[in-house]
């Protein structure tokens, strides 16, 4: 992934307590050969990777994806993902994302 610098659009946070983690396999005979969708991905210190992803990923695999890119070696049940979205006159808003959140190019404002 690139590094950058600019307005946030998705956003991974450490969460306070631990997620349930689903417990169901995930399976990628589903996917197509090559990811369609390109998601800018921020730490809270504002910096951030582009992460090639498929439509069937889940939020929870952009988190553990996000870590690895990041090179944090944390468990990933300590973050989770949150669209960020600035309004007129500065309002920040932030949406937790649910872990099993799958479509994520086309359901958060990109």
């Amino acid at each position: 992934g690139s590094t950058c610098n600019s307005s946030a659009a998705a956003q991974m946070f450490p969460v306070n307590s631990l997620a349930n983690m689903d417990a169901r396999d995930h399976t990628t005979e589903d996917r197509s050969e090559f990811p369609e969708h390109v998601l800018k991905v921020y730490k809270s210190d504002q910096t951030c990777k582009y992460l090639l992803i498929h439509k069937e990923t889940s939020a929870h695999e952009v988190v553990m994806l996000s870590l690895q890119e990041f090179g944090i070696t944390e468990p990933s049940t300590n973050y989770t993902l949150c669209e960020v979205t600035v309004a007129e006159g500065g309002f920040v808003k932030q949406r937790t994302l649910p872990d099993q959140l799958k479509n994520l190019a086309e359901r958060i404002g990109l």
